[in-house]
């Protein structure tokens, strides 16, 4: 895919970082108005809210700022050790990149999901699924454009085209099981169909 990569994309990677990131930074405060209200949320349970001053008290930003530093270690770590299984297993950087470190570095997000799903919560647990992949693509992915920058090794956003037509196939499907509010085994088997159909083109595609 390098040779897709010219200084041209490069600056165009820029602007779309910029217009992606100021989209998510728009539409989190609605979100945390809409979302995150512990009264209204407590209320619909019949619980007790919480006082102010509990909630005042709890460090959030020194768990935050802990959590955020152990998460940076972990993924680290799982970089180096996946270098020599990869190779020894003989799998290429892209079968890596989008099938393994998900699966992995996302597995305390997917037994949430599973958890809340089970407990016949699907607002959250599909909250939990649409949500970690938006973030990833609307923030993650325009921050470290311009991280990559500061570390001298520009990253470019140029997809294969493989990798476009996937991720469209997998919002299409994804948007008419969820579109709806309901859900069956059917459909999570149409759902694991699509993403087993998906790694399996990956694998074979970049060896």
């Amino acid at each position: 895919m390098k040779h897709w990569v010219t200084p041209g994309s490069l600056h165009q990677g820029r602007r779309t970082s910029i217009a992606t990131i100021a989209r998510f930074s728009l539409r989190c405060p609605t979100r945390a108005k809409t979302s995150s209200d512990p009264r209204r949320s407590i209320a619909s349970s019949g619980g007790k809210a919480p006082s102010e001053k509990a909630t005042m008290r709890a460090p959030r930003w020194r768990v935050l700022a802990a959590a955020t530093v152990a998460v940076a270690y972990c993924s680290e770590r799982l970089v180096h050790s996946m270098e020599p299984a990869a190779h020894a297993l003989h799998l290429s950087e892209m079968f890596v990149g989008l099938v393994v470190v998900p699966i992995i570095g996302n597995a305390a997000e997917h037994a949430s999901a599973i958890v809340f799903a089970i407990k016949n919560q699907m607002d959250v647990a599909i909250h939990i699924c649409i949500g970690s992949s938006t973030q990833i693509a609307l923030f993650v992915a325009p921050v470290m454009v311009f991280l990559s920058l500061a570390l001298g090794h520009p990253l470019p956003i140029v997809f294969h085209p493989f990798e476009v037509i996937a991720i469209g196939v997998s919002a299409v499907i994804a948007t008419f099981i969820a579109q709806d509010g309901e859900t069956n085994w059917l459909e999570g088997v149409y759902l694991l169909a699509t993403y087993v159909l998906i790694g399996l083109a990956v694998f074979f595609l970049a060896r």
